[in-house]
């Protein structure tokens, strides 16, 4: 009972979490001067990087977070193509 409650935590609010704050990096762009600045600090961009290495390297929880996984990746690959199409071309 106790594995799939933490499974279930892990799955839901974690994986929430991660995929929330890693888009929260773009939230805030600022297109009238092509610039991205975020609002997140590389410090709490390197603990999303190391909490999701975490939970792929661990084998026994990968199987259980695929969709997730894909969530994650997805979203923030969509975020940061949506902001990369609005960017003024360079001269």
């Amino acid at each position: 009972e106790e594995t799939r409650t933490l499974l279930t935590i892990i799955k839901d609010d974690l994986c929430l979490s991660l995929l929330m704050t890693g888009q929260a990096i773009w939230a805030y762009h600022d297109a009238s001067s092509n610039i991205s600045p975020g609002i997140i600090s590389l410090e709490v961009l390197s603990e999303i990087c190391a909490t999701l290495s975490t939970l792929w390297n661990i084998t026994s929880l990968r199987c259980h977070l695929e969709s997730q996984f894909e969530t994650i990746f997805t979203g923030f690959y969509q975020r940061a193509l949506a902001l990369l199409r609005k960017r003024r071309n360079p001269l």
